[in-house]
């Protein structure tokens, strides 16, 4: 489904997240998308996982944050239902969790995972994205 959406709005509120998210460090293998791209990204993702509960495996990019964003100023008129990010780096699940709570995002939320250990509880969720993507 792809919706017409205010374009500024939705890249100025990227910008917004842009801004939130900590500093790549390259030797994790951490390349942001870029600003447009990431605004793509996320309403197709919105689209995708509408009305579902979404687990994210790594979100360096702040994709999920972007989605639960961009909805919730009624950018993207759909998104998911819930939005659960797990990621091994402490400041990427603290820029999440911080954001969420400033922006009163409650349908989003980040909790520390290694994806060494066991992914808990997965069946409280309907979909699932990758960050990487392998």
């Amino acid at each position: 489904m792809v919706a017409e959406i205010d374009l500024k709005a939705a890249i100025n509120a990227v910008s917004d997240v842009v801004q939130n998210r900590p500093r790549p460090i390259r030797e994790f293998d951490q390349i942001y998308m870029k600003t447009g791209d990431m605004v793509m990204q996320s309403e197709l993702v919105s689209s995708w996982a509408n009305g579902k509960r979404l687990a994210f495996i790594g979100d360096g990019d702040s994709i999920s944050v972007c989605v639960a964003y961009l909805h919730a100023k009624n950018i993207v008129e759909y998104g998911p239902s819930l939005i659960t990010v797990f990621d091994f780096d402490e400041r990427i699940v603290g820029a999440i969790n911080r954001f969420a709570d400033r922006e009163r995002l409650e349908n989003l939320q980040a909790v520390l995972y290694n994806c060494i250990d066991a992914l808990p509880s997965t069946k409280e969720f309907e979909c699932f994205y990758t960050n990487p993507p392998w």
